[in-house]
């Protein structure tokens, strides 16, 4: 399975859903990861570290989203980030989920959400 993480869109936000060790636990699974350029950087994680733990660097946001199965974010998606998800994406938000829930109605089918 492909995870990926973008960097976060919103303002002030400066973690991220992926951290190069993170993302070597996830592959000692056998997963794929993928982090867009500079998703890390203001959480203090270079684009090199990411590569350096054997992850996939991905140019763009929407060729992380086309690319990923799972999209893995600190904070809700955006609707620009919201429109990029497939049928078959699934998106895991680490906070505000119940403010996503509430003004995103998506069905269940579109994002799963814990």
């Amino acid at each position: 399975m492909k995870i990926g993480a973008p960097k976060e869109t919103a303002p002030g936000e400066a973690r991220v859903a992926l951290t190069p060790d993170s993302a070597q636990a996830l592959q000692k699974l056998g997963h794929e990861c993928l982090v867009e350029t500079g998703a890390g950087g203001a959480a203090g994680y270079d684009d090199a570290a990411y590569e350096a733990a054997g992850v996939k660097v991905v140019k763009t946001a929407a060729a992380l989203w086309k690319s990923a199965d799972v999209i893995v974010k600190v904070r809700e998606p955006s609707d620009t980030e919201a429109k990029r998800l497939s049928r078959w994406t699934w998106c895991r938000v680490s906070a505000g989920r119940r403010r996503w829930m509430r003004s995103r109605p998506w069905p269940i089918s579109r994002a799963i959400v814990r």
